[in-house]
């Protein structure tokens, strides 16, 4: 009889075992995953921040290059040209400044950090990581709000408009898309940085 017991008990003792050694091999493997899942998704993040700040630099280029020329321009200009109906002053129109091929706003992508998002990837991230990336993503965002701020501007061009009016629209572009370009830039720049430290 105590025998049997033994037996059983020997028994049972090892599908426990087993049972707990499943536990932790399933438990091992699941969090390897989340891990290798967490890094592909920090890279592929990284890898859209080095995207947008390419696109940037394309439009600091640009919109350098439309700051000198415009600079140019409004220094011929007297209070009589700035006063003066849009449509009818000959001395200035923004689509005839010699590199003006648009406004040049840059299209920034979000679709990973989206992506991220709808799939619940953040959450593995460590909070300081988290917060780094929503951080850099509402920036992007208000360089967004700014540049539709100004197309808003150009778009509302009538007949009624005063040269002076439209010589705004090229100063919010030269004075405040440009510094908000650059600023951008180094703050993604500064993010990937951070990112690519192993300590994060």
């Amino acid at each position: 009889m105590k025998g049997k017991i033994g037996k059983y008990l020997l028994d049972l003792l090892i599908v426990a075992f087993g049972v707990f050694l499943g536990m932790v091999v399933s438990d091992w493997n699941t969090q390897r995953k989340t891990k290798g899942q967490v890094e592909k998704t920090k890279q592929y993040i990284i890898d859209e921040l080095k995207t947008n700040i390419h696109n940037l630099e394309y439009a600091i280029k640009y919109h350098t290059q439309l700051r000198v020329e415009f600079d140019s321009i409004a220094s011929t200009m007297n209070d009589e040209d700035r006063l003066a109906n849009y449509y009818r002053n000959k001395k200035f129109r923004y689509n005839k400044i010699p590199s003006w091929t648009g406004p040049g706003i840059t299209l920034l992508d979000k679709s990973v950090y989206e992506g991220a998002k709808m799939g619940n990837f953040l959450q593995e991230f460590d909070i300081k990581t988290l917060q780094l990336i929503a951080r850099t993503y509402r920036h992007q965002d208000g360089y967004e709000v700014l540049g539709k701020k100004m197309l808003d501007k150009l778009f509302s061009i009538d007949f009624d408009t005063k040269t002076i009016e439209v010589m705004s629209f090229m100063e919010l572009l030269i004075f405040d898309i440009l510094p908000s370009e650059e600023h951008l830039k180094t703050h993604l720049e500064e993010t990937i940085k951070k990112l690519n430290d192993d300590s994060m």
